[in-house]
C-alpha cells in the first residue's frame, strides 16, 4: 500500500515541479484547484476505503457475492458521485477558485478553471480504478494495485 501511494504522489510532485517553472500566478491556481479536486474526491474515497473493509471481511468469511455486489455498488455511488461532481464543478470552476484562493487576477483563476475543467471529467476513471484497486488490496492481491498506481502516475 506504501509503495502504491508513493507512485501516485510521485506523479504529484512531478506535475508541481512541471508548473513552478510558470510563474506564481500559475502556481496559485493549480493549488487552489488541487485542494478543490482533493476535497471532490473525499466522498469516492470514502467509499473506496470503505469498501476496502467490506471486502477484506468478506473475503476471509468466503462471501464471493457479496464481494461482487459491494464493488459494483461501489462502482455505481463512484459514477453518480462523479457525474455530480462534474456537473457541478464545470459551471462553478471560476467561482470556486476564486473563493478558495481569495485571488482576483484573471491569471489564478483561468489557470484554476482550466486544472478543474480538465480533471473534473476524469474523476470517472479515478471512481473506477481506486475501488478496484482497494477491493484488490483487500484480498491480497499486491501487483495489480502497483500497476494501477502506474497507470495513474502516467495519467498524471
Amino acid at each position: 500500500m506504501a509503495l502504491m501511494s508513493s507512485i501516485v504522489n510521485a506523479g504529484s510532485a512531478v506535475l508541481q515541479s512541471g508548473i513552478n517553472g510558470l510563474g506564481y500566478l500559475v502556481i496559485a491556481g493549480h493549488v487552489a484547484a488541487r485542494k478543490l479536486f482533493m476535497f471532490l474526491m473525499m466522498p469516492y474515497m470514502a467509499v473506496s476505503q470503505t469498501l476496502s473493509t467490506f471486502v477484506a471481511q468478506n473475503y476471509g468469511a468466503g462471501q464471493m457475492g457479496r464481494i461482487r455486489k459491494a464493488v459494483k455498488t461501489s462502482y455505481l455511488c463512484g459514477a453518480v458521485l462523479t457525474a455530480a461532481i462534474t456537473l457541478f464543478t464545470l459551471p462553478l470552476a471560476p467561482l470556486m477558485v476564486r473563493l478558495l484562493s481569495g485571488a482576483t487576477e484573471a491569471v489564478v483563476i483561468e489557470n484554476g478553471t482550466l486544472y478543474l475543467r480538465v480533471v473534473a471529467p476524469c474523476l470517472m476513471i479515478l471512481a473506477l480504478l481506486n475501488p478496484t484497486r482497494f477491493a484488490l488490496q483487500s484480498i491480497g492481491n499486491k501487483i495489480l494495485p502497483v500497476i494501477s498506481s502506474v497507470i495513474e502516475l502516467i495519467g498524471k
